[in-house]
């Protein structure tokens, strides 16, 4: 198997999540490190998107309203 390209970045979150990662972690024997990786991996792959992806379509499609409905029209 192929080693992966790992790249690292700084994660900023509030104290509250901050502390309950570390409760997860604690309680799962999984890094912490570990589960924002597959919060991150399952986001991307669809768990959860759909969700964000239909509330930016909501929020397009209010503000252009008219242009869809004139598109509509044609």
């Amino acid at each position: 198997m192929a080693e992966k390209d790992i790249r690292g970045f700084l994660v900023r979150m509030p104290t509250e999540e901050h502390q309950s990662l570390r409760l997860m972690s604690a309680t799962t024997g999984r890094s912490m490190n570990d589960l924002v990786v597959r919060a991150v991996s399952d986001f991307l792959s669809g768990v959860g998107r759909d969700t964000e992806f239909e509330a930016a379509s909501a929020k397009v499609g209010e503000r252009y309203r008219h242009v869809l409905d004139r598109l509509g029209e044609q």
